[in-house]
Parts: structure tokens; sequence; C-alpha cells
């Protein structure tokens, strides 16, 4: 023992992963930038969701790779958005949005047979679309829709 105390994690830095998980989450944030560079130029592909999964993934995989997406032009704006204001553009939130409704109905309409297959996948394409129209996006955190004083949630 050296004596020293050991230096506190910051909130904002996870602790290492074991090596077997850096790996899944290294390719999941792969796949999530593919996705994310896809949905740049398909118009009913979501950029933002996949942009913050490869985010995540990369703080807790390769520091580097982190460091990129946040320097990055491109993709940049968009996790520093979330990872500064915790909010989510209005518009790529609405892409999204329509992006979850129109797969689901397909998948519902096309893809499935049985009855309970298409409640269950009903009830997961509501919860998403529920999940996601409740992310703060800038408009929303600007205070657009004053609240009355009853409304206010610390009164």
């Amino acid at each position: 023992m050296s004596g020293r105390a050991m230096p506190e994690p910051s909130p904002s830095t996870p602790e290492p992963a074991p090596p077997l998980l850096r790996a899944l989450l290294f390719a999941a944030g792969a796949i999530s930038v593919a996705l994310a560079a896809v949905g740049a130029f398909v118009p009913i592909l979501p950029t933002t969701p996949f942009l913050l999964l490869a985010a995540w993934c990369f703080l807790r995989s390769s520091r580097r790779m982190h460091a990129w997406i946040l320097a990055s032009p491109v993709f940049g704006p968009y996790v520093r958005e979330w990872r500064e204001k915790r909010t989510v553009p209005r518009e790529a939130k609405l892409k999204a949005i329509a992006l979850v409704i129109a797969s689901f109905a397909l998948s519902i309409t096309l893809a499935v047979d049985a009855p309970l297959p298409r409640v269950l996948l009903g009830i997961l394409g509501a919860g998403l679309v529920v999940f996601l129209a409740r992310l703060p996006s800038e408009r929303d955190a600007q205070g657009s829709v004053p609240l009355r004083p009853d409304e206010r949630a610390d009164g």
C-alpha cells in the first residue's frame, strides 16, 4: 500500500468494461455508426438514436472512437446536443416516430399471421412511440409552451 487514495471515477466516465464486453460494445457501436450513416441519406431511417447508441457503446469500449464521434462534423452535433442539453433534434424525433409506426404497421399487417404476436408487436410499437415522444427536444427544453403555476413540477 502506498498510502495514496485512488481517485474517484468521474460520474460521466464509466468503469472500464471487461475485454469481451468491450469488444461486443465496440461492434455494436460500429454497427450503430453504419446505420446512422445510412440514415443520413435514407429518409425513413433515423440517424440520432443510432448515434446516441454508438456514443454510449464507444464511451464504454473505445475512448478513441468516442472522441472521433464527438469531433465528427456530421455526427458530433447530434451527440453533443444530447450530452450537453439532454435534448434530441425535433426533426429527428419525429422521423424516428414515423419510422417506428411504419415498420411496426408493416410487420403487423404483412409479416405476422397469429393474433397474439400482432398484439404484442402493437404494444411494443406503442411503447417505443411513447418513449420517443417523451424524449425532450430543444424547443421543449426552452419552454415553448409555458406551464401554468399549478402544473410546475417543483411546486
